[in-house]
């Protein structure tokens, strides 16, 4: 399964009459890179210094924080999706997302 390319799954449970939906991506590609360009020494920045990628965030990894969070990501503002990035990319537990070596400014 490409690390692009999210599985999902419809199952009915006639039991209690509901739908389950099972989402399922294979992330090591996503995390074994991140890994690769926090070592790198560019800390994020493409080769013009133009631009700076900080994380590389699988979609069921969005799609369970959305869930957890109990927040649309999609109706937030620009400046509210931001401070969410930050806080759950600054956040210790999920370094393994981060492409860069440092901290994001808060």
């Amino acid at each position: 399964m490409s690390e692009d390319f999210v599985k999902t799954e419809f199952f009915h449970d006639e039991s209690d009459d509901k739908y389950i939906i099972k989402r399922e991506q294979d992330i090591e590609p996503i995390l074994n890179a991140n890994k690769i360009a926090q070592n790198d020494g560019s800390n994020g920045y493409s080769k013009s210094r133009d631009l700076r990628r900080v994380a590389s965030i699988p979609l069921v990894v969005i799609e369970q924080w959305m869930k957890e969070d109990g927040v649309n990501i999609l109706a937030l503002t620009g400046d509210e999706k931001q401070k969410y990035f930050r806080r759950k990319l600054n956040d210790p537990d999920n370094k393994f997302l981060r492409t860069d070596a440092g901290g994001l400014v808060l």
